[in-house]
This record gives structure tokens, sequence and C-alpha cells, in this order.
């Protein structure tokens, strides 16, 4: 199909006009829902917003309060903390490894 052949089908479908042209072109009751449809899209963009604000601030504040844990937690993987040993533990070299 030729360029202008799809040029010419978009027109009949009043898809090759300006979106303000398109929705000048609709019924009124249409374009009214789609006046709505645009506000309610406006509504939830802004609370989509504030969700990523607020969500941002989550993730802030749980970094803060993992951290230690993480440092702790590469403390204890990497030997420089030392780890209580329980009763009944077999006596075995700190920190080597046994295969």
């Amino acid at each position: 199909m030729s360029t202008d052949a799809i040029e010419k089908k978009l027109q009949e479908l009043g898809l090759g006009s300006s979106p303000a042209e398109f929705l000048d072109s609709l019924p009124v009751l249409v374009k009214r829902r789609v006046e709505v449809l645009q506000e309610l899209q406006g509504k939830h963009e802004e609370l989509s917003g504030e969700f990523r604000k607020e969500l941002a601030l989550l993730e802030a504040k749980y970094d803060r309060l993992y951290a230690p844990l993480y440092a702790e937690r590469s403390d204890v993987v990497s030997g420089a903390k030392a780890v209580p040993v329980k009763e009944g533990d077999a006596a075995e070299g700190e920190g080597e490894l046994h295969h």
C-alpha cells in the first residue's frame, strides 16, 4: 500500500488530523465523555505523583533503617564480627571452612 493510500485511509477514518481537529469532529456527547475522561486522567496523574513522592520517602526511610543491618551482615560474612559459639558446637578453627 502506498503512502498516499495510507494517508487517504487515515483521513477517511478521521485519524489523519490533529488531535484537536479529531476531537472537534466527534459528536457532542462523545466529546463530553472524552473531556470527563481527560479530567479523571489528570486526577489519576496527580495521585500517582503523590504516590511516587511518598514511596520515595518511604524507601529512603527504610534504606536508613536497613543500613546498619547490612553493615553487620557484611561484618559477619567477612569474619570481621565474631559470632557466638553455642553450647554443643564442635570445636573447630575459627573462620575455617571444612570440606
